[in-house]
């Protein structure tokens, strides 16, 4: 499937990014966002999709683990861009992706075209009642301009109008779905002393409700760097200065992650981050929607943070987009009829397992807004409570839960008889003790 020109409205480009430590450390980063394992083997295929769309680029690989790495063209510079974190076992690696020059894409895919300095204003309609393209407003002047499309992407993130814009032009909004646990988290990066030394490599301190709301985790980066997160829920926030963020640390259930910070420098600020409402738009329970417009990412379906799944499941909607896109033009091309609510079901399917696993852990909280755990989620927690503490001695189980939080597989892979059996000896011989 060839797409004749791609148009990519409200683009922010990002200037003078340096977050790899090649130079002197400039704090000048966001908190940690993180992604799990299935978002990387994900996001990789989207990135050969780049090499192979691009034009004969220079191609460099580096594996290592799970640590990959590619150049556009290596006399460049300005042609890498953003990053993404793996762990290589050892460390967090921070790779640099794409371009943060707005001209580099451009060079290497032509019918790329970066629309700068607008905002999405309303669809536009033909006379068949289908999205034929949208309104944008020119920040830089007080002219509006029209972009035409066959296939409008909405992938604008959380603060997504498509609602707004779908009943301007007729139709219904989607039905909204707000799971909120209220938590909030911190970031600060420290640097390691020198004489420093732990027999472990990462460190995370899990909050355990009711008794306890906070967590917290440590990630080494390069050049003797760490990375912390605290994270307090049911509006437990962490603090945004330096001193309260080392109280806080001391405040877990562990004391771990205090004990290793206390004597590290600090070398940035303090980055918070409150906005982590699971929040699900579901376009797939309407009954009529526009054709010549999709919803993806963000757009649909938000996650709290704090899970990792948010960057996976974005990489996931595209590649499935690209897949009903080269089913639906298999005999058709360029047609799009009747294409919206099929994409939008199937997009939906994608999406239900990663919404219950993060909502069924929001559910824990008390505080906890926009629903309550039914039974068959407490069961689910209970379950996943009990696999937890068996994974601290049986690798099987560790190596399981771990493919699943990462989206590797399925749940159904903590389900198997083996695993079943485990958990089912364990809570009986539990019982057994308590038993008088």
């Amino acid at each position: 499937m060839r797409l004749q020109r791609v148009q990519v409205p409200e683009f922010r480009v990002l200037k003078n990014v340096d977050i790899t430590f090649e130079k002197a450390f400039v704090p000048n980063i966001f908190p940690i966002g993180s992604q799990n394992g299935g978002g990387k083997s994900t996001l990789l295929q989207l990135i050969f999709v780049l090499l192979h769309c691009s034009k004969n680029p220079e191609r460099h690989v580096f594996l290592q683990n799970m640590l990959y790495e590619f150049t556009i063209n290596k006399d460049c510079v300005n042609r890498t861009v953003a990053t993404i974190e793996i762990w290589t076992g050892v460390k967090v690696v921070k790779l640099k992706f794409l371009s943060y020059k707005d001209s580099a894409l451009i060079q290497i895919i032509p019918n790329l075209e970066f629309v700068t300095s607008t905002l999405f204003k309303g669809l536009l309609v033909n006379t068949e009642n289908q999205v034929s393209g949208v309104k944008l407003h020119c920040k830089n002047s007080a002219l509006d301009k029209e972009l035409t499309a066959d296939l409008v992407v909405d992938a604008s993130g959380r603060n997504s109008q498509l609602p707004k814009f779908l009943e301007e032009i007729g139709y219904q909004a989607p039905e909204t779905t707000i799971i909120n646990s209220f938590l909030g988290y911190s970031t600060c990066w420290y640097e390691v002393p020198d004489e420093f030394c732990a027999s472990w490599k990462a460190l995370l301190v899990a909050a355990k409700p009711p008794d306890s709301l906070r967590g917290g985790i440590l990630y080494p980066v390069e050049a003797n760097r760490w990375a912390i997160t605290l994270a307090g829920m049911s509006k437990d926030y962490p603090p945004t200065d330096a001193d309260s963020f080392l109280k806080f640390a001391r405040s877990l259930r562990s004391p771990i992650i205090y004990d290793a910070i206390k004597n590290a420098k600090p070398i940035s600020p303090v980055y918070g981050y409150r906005r982590t409402e699971n929040c699900r738009r579901h376009y797939e329970k309407l009954s009529r929607l526009p054709d010549g417009i999709v919803a993806i990412g963000d757009a649909v379906c938000a996650f709290n943070p704090i899970y990792g799944q948010g960057m996976t499941t974005g990489a996931a909607s595209a590649l499935e987009l690209s897949r009903c896109l080269k089913e639906q033009f298999k005999n058709s091309p360029c047609n799009v009829k009747g294409f919206t609510l099929k994409f939008q079901k199937q997009l939906a399917k994608i999406l239900q397992t990663p919404w219950l696993m993060a909502t069924g852990e929001d559910f824990r909280y008390e505080t906890t807004e926009g629903g309550k755990a039914d039974k068959i989620t407490q069961l689910m927690q209970m379950y996943i409570d009990k696999i937890l503490e068996l994974s601290v001695s049986d690798s099987d189980i560790s190596k399981r839960f771990a493919e699943v939080a990462h989206m590797i597989k399925t749940p159904n892979s903590l389900f198997a008889l083996p695993v079943l059996y485990k958990v089912l000896r364990s809570s009986l011989k539990f019982r057994t003790l308590e038993a008088p």
